[in-house]
């Protein structure tokens, strides 16, 4: 027997999707045979779907033993403690009222339609109205899946404006009723000369007067008898709560929808600046961007955007800085290739999301004001920083401070080896600075087979030149040797001779 199914997995939610529909179907019929109207009489069609209906929930029941269930926030997929939480719950009403369905479909066929016996049941059927309480149940699981809150509002107007037009339909079956009981002739259908008309022309006549009570047109029919103008009264009163709680409801939802529409537009309108100002050829011309890209704010509308999108547009915004990094250019422009010991790998589309990903996880802004440290000598060094703006001053030792302008990587050996920082490096005015977190770049580096191997053969050529340094710093910078490409180049020019 294989696992019991998820409340929320798909076929469990087009499941509840179609037991939603058959509910409204419900809500629809028994007002109507409150007062011994039979559609399923009257439409062929309404007798197909009652007895559909009925096959239906009797494989519910047997679903809902496997369909595991949500106890404070958890998924319980145990089949004994489902069988236990639905034999407590919905077992009982389900199989009451699945019973009386199923013996009204065998009685209806041997029984007239007049006997005792089919009356009886069909009085029984009201029983379905439990089932409506499973309505609020399955609509919050639907609510639960709309990710947008635009789709949620708007699911949430739906639902008023249906649950206004059901118990509208609510209040014209009971006047339908109230207009049948009076025998002597003396009721609003006669006054109204509907007495002998079809059931479909009183119960639109009906509806007419109920959507009337909220104010939505006007009709000429009015009470003829006490009964009548008892329920008159209180569909009135019942008709001003409706409409009241319908008028506020919608009003609310409206106006949310309308700012949340509104806030969009508004966070939709500062990306379009911030691409404008980031990239000079806009969404799709990432490469050709500005240098000062990535001063630009990011604007929180980038958290709406599907990831892979956002981790393209990052990369996009830092790939001029991360280009001045010798080990991402040759990675990415795929030049150098003879430069290291192993051969740069062609980029491909894994490749690349791997560089969106590494700027997503390993990347980030850090502002510093005036006189901010950002790292001190012997702290342990957890990034490689670019300074994007402003002033730098740094100073190592007894060594006269250096001031260091924007557009330079500081402390890239952490990259490749453990390191500590040597000097101390502080703000002179507001800065902002490109950070690239060692361990994140390493995961994502050592993500690929590839781009592992070619890292290995980058960070021995890195740490042979460090080691040849005479005093090491954090200000320097490798960059790879042009005097050994070109002795390869010319040697293979001799060979080919």
């Amino acid at each position: 027997m294989g696992k019991p199914m998820s409340p929320t997995g798909g076929f469990r939610s087009v499941w509840d999707f179609i037991g939603l529909l058959l509910l409204m179907k419900d809500t629809v019929d028994l007002p109507l045979l409150l007062v011994d109207v039979h559609l399923g009489q009257l439409m062929p069609f309404w007798g197909l779907l009652s007895t559909m209906g009925t096959f239906y929930w009797c494989c519910d029941i047997f679903l809902a033993f496997n369909t595991g269930y949500l106890r404070k926030g958890e998924l319980v997929l145990d089949r004994t403690s489902i069988a236990i939480h639905y034999l407590r719950t919905w077992f009982l009403i389900d199989l009451s009222v699945t019973l009386v369905d199923v013996a009204l479909e065998f009685i209806s066929d041997l029984f007239d339609e007049s006997a005792y016996t089919v009356q009886f049941f069909r009085f029984l059927r009201v029983l379905r109205m439990l089932r409506l309480g499973k309505v609020g149940q399955i609509s919050a699981f639907f609510q639960d899946k709309l990710e947008s809150e635009v789709a949620f509002m708007e699911f949430s107007l739906f639902l008023v404006v249906l649950s206004m037009m059901l118990t509208e339909h609510v209040i014209a079956c009971f006047w339908l009723g109230v207009g049948s009981l009076d025998e002597s002739g003396e009721s609003w259908m006669s006054r109204a000369s509907l007495s002998d008309s079809s059931i479909m022309i009183q119960y639109l006549g009906s509806l007419r007067w109920s959507l009337a009570q909220l104010g939505i047109g006007s009709t000429n029919i009015e009470a003829a008898t006490t009964a009548e103008g008892y329920y008159t009264v209180f569909a009135c009163f019942v008709s001003l709560i409706i409409f009241s709680t319908v008028i506020s409801s919608m009003t609310s939802l409206v106006s949310a929808l309308h700012g949340s529409r509104m806030e969009e537009m508004t966070q939709f309108g500062i990306l379009r600046r911030f691409l404008r100002q980031s990239y000079d050829g806009g969404l799709f011309g990432y490469h050709e961007r500005a240098s000062t890209a990535s001063a630009v704010h990011t604007p929180p509308v980038l958290g709406m955007l599907p990831s892979a999108l956002n981790a393209e547009l990052q990369f996009a915004r830092y790939r001029d800085h991360l280009m001045k990094l010798a080990f991402l250019e040759q990675l990415v422009s795929g030049d150098d290739e003879d430069s290291m010991t192993m051969p740069v790998p062609r980029m491909n589309a894994h490749h690349e999301k791997i560089m969106h990903k590494m700027a997503v996880q390993a990347i980030g802004i850090l502002d510093t004001a005036e006189s901010d440290t950002v790292f001190y000598a012997g702290q342990d060094a957890e990034h490689a920083v670019f300074s994007l703006l402003g002033t730098f001053r740094y100073q190592q030792g007894n060594l006269a401070a250096i001031n260091v302008e924007h557009g330079k990587w500081l402390s890239e050996a952490c990259l490749w080896t453990v390191w500590c920082y040597v000097g101390d490096l502080s703000s002179v005015s507001f800065t902002r600075m490109v950070m690239i977190h060692a361990d994140e770049f390493g995961k994502c580096i050592g993500s690929d087979a590839d781009l592992q191997r070619h890292a290995h053969a980058y960070c021995i050529e890195y740490l042979e030149a460090l080691n040849g340094l005479e005093e090491l710093t954090d200000l320097w910078q490798y960059q790879p040797s042009k005097s050994d490409d070109e002795e390869k180049v010319e040697a293979r020019n001799t060979e080919a001779d």
